[in-house]
């Protein structure tokens, strides 16, 4: 599974570098319009089991699931850029 996090310049060099600090909205897709112009999205790929139980919202209310994802499950994994197609 790739939660994806729509993080500022600044964040995103920290999740490529696997030192981010703080809590972060995580979901199963990218989506440009939940998210500020100037937010740079990143993956992780961590294992289904991994994420399961750390879902929060109810994915068919939303349309998507989001995670409650804490730094010790995602720094230990540098994060890469999504490129998004306009």
């Amino acid at each position: 599974m790739w939660p994806y996090a729509p993080l500022l310049e600044a964040e995103a060099a920290q999740a490529e570098h696997g030192a981010l600090d703080g809590q972060f909205f995580w979901v199963d897709r990218p989506d440009p319009e939940e998210a500020s112009d100037d937010a740079v999205w990143v993956a992780i790929d961590l294992l289904d089991d991994q994420v399961a139980n750390l879902q929060t919202a109810d994915a068919s209310r939303l349309g998507y699931r989001e995670f409650a994802l804490r730094l010790s499950l995602t720094n230990p994994f540098r994060a890469h850029r999504v490129p998004l197609s306009p």
